[in-house]
């Protein structure tokens, strides 16, 4: 069908990918249907091709740097069990573009995943950071409290699709005939050939996609007629409903662009900076920033105080140790804490 094909080139030519005889065939192919050529405007201008400039060359090196420190992970075998219900709701353009779709570029009815006979789990336990180059070549690093779901067939597939628990750094090959589909509870990404953020950890109040490079199209859940299109620096983040609130209405979602935080002479974004072993937060409530100090130094914390919680923490560490941590924290608002060591981790108490 020319639709399909014309999104396939569009596709193409957006990551970059396409050949002069392509650009040539999706020029033809919009004077025939000249009623395709605003839509094709309209996608070109979401994705302007912005200069590298050296912090964004500073910044890339730096992840490959990382990603080259850690030891790669042998995922294992999955049991079989229910990971998470699939998204069921249909996603079609938030910008009311009418038929847009790149997930069914020829894409052939298939098992959901969870179903299908070889796939891998990868686990990053708490303390820990997981590297993993999948069956296609697409390098993904896992962060503390995180798992990865995969089929180790994605290359027959016709969509290589992937299902992820807590927070994943993505570089994804460039495959413009088999689009990267992610998967999360609250977040459904379309890929092409990029590199972005994925945070969606269970006992958090918000789902992320981050972009660095490339581009990314965002479903939401229960959401009809509704997409997402992520430029560069830009992130989606989508809040969760307060407890007991029924499910009908739309998902509350923002798109912002990222801000780098100042680091020792270098800039650092928040989002990503993980990925470059530095645990980065902005303006969080000392609750929240609790749940990621849990994961990233293996403990548990508790508040004996319940007006501790709200302290709002900005700050970035390195290597530092978690007692380095916490009196780093002490400079910005006063508090206790007390460390109880057990066998398998210990318990921070805040007082």
């Amino acid at each position: 069908m020319y639709k399909d094909r014309i999104w396939q080139l569009m596709s193409r030519k957006i990551a970059g990918e396409a050949t002069p005889e392509e650009l040539e065939e999706l020029e033809q192919l919009t004077r025939r249907h000249p009623e395709e050529r605003f839509t094709m405007e309209v996608m070109g201008s979401l994705w302007p091709a912005p200069p590298r400039d050296d912090a964004d060359a500073e910044a890339e090196e730096a992840f490959r740097h990382q990603w080259g420190m850690l030891d790669e992970t042998e995922a294992q075998p999955a049991r079989q069990r229910k990971l998470w219900p699939w998204m069921t709701a249909a996603a079609t353009v938030l910008l009311m573009l009418g038929s847009f779709s790149w997930l069914h570029w020829g894409k052939k009815e298939e098992a959901p995943l969870a179903e299908r006979e070889h796939i891998s789990e990868v686990h990053a336990r708490y303390g820990a950071r997981t590297r993993i180059t999948l069956p296609d070549g697409s390098v993904v690093m896992l962060n503390s409290g995180s798992k990865l779901v995969y089929d180790n067939d994605m290359n027959k597939r016709s969509v290589r699709e992937v299902q992820v628990s807590g927070e994943a750094y993505f570089d994804v090959a460039k495959d413009a005939e088999r689009p990267f589909v992610i998967e999360t509870p609250k977040l459904r990404i379309h890929v092409l050939g990029t590199a972005f953020n994925v945070r969606a950890y269970p006992d958090e109040r918000f789902a992320e996609a981050t972009l660095i490079r490339g581009s990314i199209e965002v479903l939401l859940p229960g959401q009809a007629n509704r997409k997402i299109l992520l430029e560069p620096k830009q992130k989606l983040t989508i809040f969760n409903r307060p407890a007991g609130n029924q499910p009908q209405g739309p998902e509350v979602f923002s798109v912002s662009a990222l801000e780098p935080l100042p680091v020792e002479d270098t800039a650092v974004y928040v989002e990503t900076g993980w990925v470059q072993n530095r645990l980065t937060f902005r303006d969080e409530s000392f609750e929240e920033l609790t749940k990621r100090l849990q994961r990233w130094y293996n403990v548990k914390f508790r508040f004996e105080r319940e007006e501790l919680k709200d302290f709002r923490l900005t700050g970035a560490f390195a290597g530092e140790s978690l007692e380095e941590a916490l009196k780093a924290m002490q400079l910005i608002h006063p508090f206790r804490y007390r460390i109880t060591r057990e066998p398998a981790s210990g318990i921070v108490t805040i007082y």
